[in-house]
């Protein structure tokens, strides 16, 4: 008879450096650190990105690594540097790959609403996801009710702004139309 397994099994490969430098991608590896400095196209970022070795190492994964990639360098590559500094986004780029259409838009699009909602909110996803989920993966249905707070007044405050702009730019309009 076999005994039970006391601790679940996790998975403990980790991608080796020589594998990283295999990826056709723009990228300089310096020390622990990676650096980006051209974007897909060959084209010079305005401002370099230096990533921790570690942080893309633990992503595990070559082929989320290229998705990343991907789907930052053309947009917005400042980007990538949230993305492996914050394990619920990491998750999500995944999750976008590997259970979804593998959209490097939707990747790109999720990614900079959150950041602009964690911004406002001023706490990483990982964290917003720790208080969630204070005590293992159950969410604390009071904590939740609380974030939601949080996200129907951010949405408010997006709506209004983008009232506010249009508004401006009617009258903008108007002023025009009523000179003419």
């Amino acid at each position: 008879m076999t005994d039970a397994i006391q601790q679940p099994l996790i998975r403990t490969h980790q991608l080796s450096v020589d594998e990283l430098k295999t990826l056709q991608l723009p990228m300089l590896i310096q020390g622990n650190q990676i650096i980006i400095e051209k974007g897909l196209k060959n084209s010079k970022l305005k401002h370099p990105i230096a990533l921790s070795l570690d942080k893309v190492l633990a992503a595990k994964e070559k082929g989320l690594i290229i998705y990343i990639f991907n789907a930052f360098l053309c947009e917005r590559p400042g980007l990538i540097q949230y993305v492996f500094d914050n394990q619920s986004i990491l998750k999500m780029a995944r999750h976008f790959l590997r259970h979804c259409s593998g959209s490097l838009k939707s990747c790109y699009t999720y990614t900079a609403n959150v950041e602009k909602y964690t911004d406002w909110l001023g706490n990483s996803p990982d964290l917003i996801i720790k208080d969630l989920k204070p005590v293992g993966n159950i969410v604390d249905p009071s904590r939740l009710q609380n974030h939601t707070g949080f996200v129907n007044d951010y949405l408010a405050r997006v709506a209004r702004r983008r009232i506010n702009r249009w508004s401006r730019r009617k009258l903008h309009q108007s002023c025009q139309n009523i000179l003419s």
